[in-house]
């Protein structure tokens, strides 16, 4: 759909559409304290089994899915990770009255994005890197629910898929580009509220709808983005076709022109370094021709040669034992950092109560999460 609004239009919508927005969040704060019914009483008791299980569920699924990033991928909107009792129970309630037909159990059973993660792609090659990001989450034993394709809609682009662990937990991540999630947090977030509440007024919510679609329609689409069905894809896909694999144990190394690449495959970890130190490519030993004299190939070409290679193998094994002494003390500190979210949120847990000592919990917690996961709030 191609939306085409005048920059008055454009302005006029958005004013009125926050003029909305700041009315019912002024209507819900004096609301919160109404009396609870028989079914909302129901519903709260599906909103905490979805919480808790989310709080329990959180640091493993969030290591699983770190460990799957590649160079150019990250976390958005990380600290928004978990859903919110509140809006839990809005969609509870919604679900269970819309869908499920005044089936709360079953609503419960199939709100998967209690536990939800958006992630940034490359625009370059995306559907490799989802692909890729996918077949790694399968290897690690989770099983694919759902994968909705929404590139082709008018009013929001991206892939969103639904998993579960190996133990049944839920989790949703929507896969975007950076362009594609700037438009929806900066200029979408307000609209998509009005429209989805449907004691909007009606010429307010096409509006919105229209605002949707016109800012939507100017989000650049990755190559394959309406046509893309999802494809067990490993990280060599991502590697110029000209390149090459050596196996050293458990370390592939591949070498490129100028660089070498190290993939610690047990850690799933890409290390991409610039090196000038090696000489020569497997291609060009390969294609290497010494001159020939009357006794055949000149030896001292042919040692000289050979010398270089040993040094280039010398070279190879400094970079490893490098990279593997560096990786492990990245890994211990990984490790004790993460022991220390888990005691921070057993304290938290075991003293509800103390607000004043949990915001220094909180606080403290807030910044291991930068620390481990490299996200900012």
């Amino acid at each position: 759909m191609n939306i085409n609004l005048t920059s008055k239009e454009i302005e006029k919508y958005n004013n009125e559409i926050k003029a909305y927005c700041a009315m019912k969040d002024f209507e819900e704060e004096l609301n919160d304290n109404h009396s609870i019914t028989v079914d909302e009483f129901m519903i709260n008791e599906g909103v905490e089994y979805l919480y808790k299980r989310a709080i329990k569920n959180e640091l493993n699924i969030s290591d699983d899915l770190e460990t799957c990033m590649l160079d150019g991928c990250h976390f958005e909107g990380f600290q928004y990770r978990i859903k919110s009792i509140n809006r839990l129970r809005e969609k509870l309630l919604a679900d269970t009255k819309k869908i499920y037909f005044g089936d709360y159990v079953k609503a419960t059973n199939h709100l998967y994005d209690a536990l939800r993660y958006t992630i940034i792609l490359p625009y370059e090659n995306h559907f490799t890197y989802l692909n890729v990001f996918l077949t790694e989450l399968l290897d690690m034993k989770y099983t694919l629910v759902r994968i909705k394709n929404r590139w082709s809609e008018d009013y929001c682009k991206g892939v969103t898929v639904v998993l579960k662990t190996a133990q049944g937990v839920p989790v949703e991540i929507q896969f975007h580009t950076q362009e594609n999630y700037d438009v929806k947090e900066t200029y979408t977030r307000d609209p998509y509220k009005v429209f989805r509440d449907v004691n909007a007024p009606v010429e307010l919510r096409v509006k919105a709808n229209r605002l949707r679609a016109y800012y939507h329609s100017r989000v650049r689409m990755p190559e394959g983005a309406l046509d893309y069905q999802f494809r067990r894809q490993s990280i060599s896909d991502l590697i110029e076709p000209k390149t090459v694999w050596f196996f050293f144990s458990k370390k592939a190394i591949i070498l490129t022109k100028g660089s070498i690449l190290i993939k610690i495959i047990n850690e799933r970890t890409v290390i991409v370094m610039n090196k000038n130190l090696i000489k020569h490519t497997p291609k060009d030993i390969l294609q290497k021709e010494f001159k020939i004299d009357t006794r055949g190939f000149c030896l001292k070409e042919v040692d000289q040669y050979l010398d270089e290679i040993i040094q280039d193998y010398q070279n190879y094994d400094k970079i490893i034992d490098e990279l593997e002494e560096e990786n492990k003390k990245m890994s211990d500190e990984i490790l004790n950092l993460k022991q220390e979210i888990r005691d921070l949120r057993g304290a938290l847990d075991s003293r509800p109560q103390e607000s004043i000592n949990n915001l220094d919990v909180l606080r403290r917690l807030s910044q291991l999460e930068k620390i481990v996961y490299g996200k900012d709030e």
